[in-house]
């Protein structure tokens, strides 16, 4: 048997609240009803209990029409309460439901079962418009910026105190504001494929940069929510953003001491890579200030032994020149959507010439044409001279370089396969490290400056892209790497 409901009944005709009683005995849900003839009184037992509903007829001896419904609604705004009145005016009727009323009944044309039903509706209703609105005021007042878009998650509907706030704005000033205006420039080209990733998976979790009224950039991380009905058809979309101003200032403390660290360890390691070549050549000049080159062929193996060097520290210094920009506020990526075979062509085109004096094959028939990445396109240039020239470099004569690429997560995936000498798996977690060369690197090609691949690592950084390595045994080595899918709209235009 259920739980019975708490009534309160409000009425002052004996007869009236003899018959309302005897037909709420016939509903499905028993009642406990305790009975009243006055507001006043009703007003008094309601100071210490607590009912499930009220009927309230519209004409009692202390209060006439909406004005007892009007005190009950503010002494007692949670009690849900169902108006009884002998007139059958459906203007009264709008009224009282517009006023707070969850229903309202005329007496005598209900029976007890409907009756029943009546209260039991008045009663689910009020509930769930009390879970509505303690789910309202969570929205509204949480600490975390929320807000509700449209299907396509172009425009705002409404949003949270903490959302406006955290933009600066008032709710009015938001309500019905495109979403891109809350962006900041950087960031709009990837908001259509972050739209359509968060509409195919239906949650959708990415860092942003969005514009506050005053022009600052604010750092979040967009978490984003699509709400479906049964047929799969997007309803609305709900944006949760998180203030990343703390975290990034924390990552900034961080980046410093790193660099501060680093810049002692590149000064340490500067003076070694210089020490070598500057060592030897500075012996070889006072060899031939000493000595008298009669043999063409003595001089010859002397001047290439000293233009081998020069070319190394020139190689070191245009590393390094490369390598103390990246990072630099006015060498920021310019990240637009990028052609990746164009870039790939470019490059090949270049090394031809080695390729050809080592019979290399190149295989790129694995390149997807149609593939646009987000990135800056000197960076992603830089980044393919130095895996595929490795690639070329490291490869036994008459072998074989693969080009391929896909699509995976929003992301392509690049990859530079050769036939070369293979890294050993005790080195593979040391590659991109400064001026780190492996063992059989150096006895391959003696002079490197093992700056490359920290260039490619620190170039992808920057582009929100990643880099990494893998060598099957006696396989040569495969190079990948990511980069962001450029939206469809904006690899079009």
């Amino acid at each position: 048997m259920s739980k019975p409901l708490r009534l309160l009944l409000i009425e002052d005709n004996p007869g009236d609240s003899r018959l309302i009683q005897e037909l709420l005995k016939e509903a499905p849900t028993p009642f406990e009803i305790r009975t009243e003839d006055r507001l006043s009184g009703a007003m008094a037992w309601l100071e210490t209990s607590h009912p499930d509903a009220a009927l309230l007829d519209l004409s009692l001896p202390d209060v006439q029409g909406l004005e007892g419904l009007a005190a009950l609604r503010r002494r007692h705004p949670d009690l849900a309460v169902l108006v009884m009145t002998g007139n059958n005016d459906a203007t009264t009727a709008a009224a009282a439901v517009k006023a707070g009323a969850q229903d309202y009944i005329i007496k005598g044309t209900l029976a007890g079962p409907a009756l029943g039903q009546a209260v039991d509706r008045a009663v689910d209703r009020k509930r769930m418009e009390e879970t509505l609105h303690k789910w309202e005021q969570i929205f509204l007042h949480a600490g975390w910026g929320a807000a509700v878009t449209d299907a396509s998650g172009l425009t705002v509907e409404s949003m949270n105190l903490a959302f406006a706030r955290m933009h600066g704005f008032t709710q009015d000033e938001l309500e019905g504001r495109p979403m891109e205006s809350l962006l900041c420039p950087e960031s709009v080209p990837a908001a259509a494929e972050h739209r359509r990733l968060a509409a195919e998976r239906g949650h959708h979790v990415f860092e942003s940069a969005h514009k506050l009224k005053d022009g600052r950039a604010l750092p979040v991380l967009e978490d984003v929510t699509v709400f479906k009905d049964a047929q799969g058809r997007v309803l609305y979309r709900c944006v949760c953003c998180h203030d990343l101003t703390e975290r990034k200032r924390a990552e900034e403390l961080e980046r410093l001491a790193r660099s501060e660290a680093l810049q002692r360890e590149f000064i340490s390691q500067m003076s070694h890579q210089f020490r070598t070549p500057i060592a030897v050549l500075q012996g070889y000049t006072e060899t031939f200030k000493r000595s008298d080159l009669k043999s063409g062929k003595s001089l010859e193996e002397f001047l290439s032994i000293v233009e081998r060097y020069t070319d190394n520290l020139s190689q070191l210094i245009e590393d390094l020149l490369r390598l103390s920009v990246i990072g630099l506020p006015e060498e920021k990526p310019r990240i637009a959507a990028a052609d990746l075979c164009a870039a790939v062509r470019e490059v090949v085109s270049d090394l031809i010439p080695v390729m050809s004096k080592k019979k290399l094959m190149l295989d790129a028939e694995g390149l997807d044409p149609s593939l646009r990445v987000l990135a800056d396109q000197r960076s992603l240039r830089m980044i393919l001279e130095n895996l595929v020239h490795n690639a070329v470099q490291y490869s036994r004569p008459r072998g074989r370089i693969e080009l391929g690429s896909r699509r995976e997560d929003g992301r392509a995936i690049v990859f530079i396969r050769d036939s070369g000498i293979g890294i050993a798996p005790e080195d593979l977690p040391r590659l991109f490290q400064s001026y780190y060369r492996t063992p059989a690197a150096r006895e391959h090609k003696p002079e490197g400056t093992g700056l490359g691949l920290v260039i490619v690592k620190r170039l992808l950084d920057a582009m929100d892209g990643r880099v990494w390595v893998e060598s099957p045994h006696g396989k040569g080595a495969v190079f990948s790497f990511s980069l962001p899918l450029a939206p469809r709209s904006v690899s079009e235009s």
